[in-house]
């Protein structure tokens, strides 16, 4: 009984906590890298001194993308083509001008967010005749230099609003 007892308690607290460290690390898909920097930040050295290992409260920062960036789009009708970025960013909140040579070279507005984990969102004006047609993105901080992400138009004409594709830039 008491065997049964200590199983069923095990079972429970790693189905407690562990699956929530998973979940946690499953959005940023980099599993590997945050569980060893966790490993890390909650290893107090083995000397077992008297200090609790508590974990910090502050929120995590935001990190800076702010400046000019550019790179690559593969565009599933237009191709290949370049894109310019020029990115104002106020904590999570992410706002300034785009341009593609796929676009006509057009310089245009957006706006977007990024999280404390490294995912964007943007919302880059396309122009078009009624200012509904835009770009709607997502994308990743790869590393502190590269952003990779997906885009899809939205509000568009009917050839257009079928279009999507991929961009990388880096600043």
């Amino acid at each position: 009984m008491i065997h049964k007892l200590v199983i069923a308690s095990v079972t429970t607290l790693i189905a407690v906590f562990g699956i929530g460290r998973v979940r946690a690390f499953a959005p940023l898909g980099q599993f590997g890298c945050q569980a060893a920097s966790a490993q890390e930040s909650w290893n107090d050295g083995g000397d077992n001194d008297s200090e609790s290992d508590e974990v910090s409260t502050e929120p995590e920062m935001t990190p800076s993308v702010a400046g000019d960036w550019s790179g690559s789009m593969d565009d599933r009708i237009f191709h290949t083509g370049f894109m310019d970025m020029a990115i104002d960013q106020t904590g999570g909140r992410l706002s300034g001008t785009w341009t593609c040579d796929l676009c006509l070279d057009i310089t245009r507005d957006f706006t977007g967010s990024i999280s404390s984990g490294g995912t964007l969102h943007f919302k880059l004006n396309d122009g078009g005749k009624n200012g509904k047609c835009n770009l709607i993105a997502v994308g990743m901080l790869v590393g502190a230099h590269e952003i990779s992400g997906t885009y899809k138009f939205k509000g568009c004409s009917k050839l257009v609003k079928t279009d999507h594709g991929n961009f990388d830039i880096t600043n």
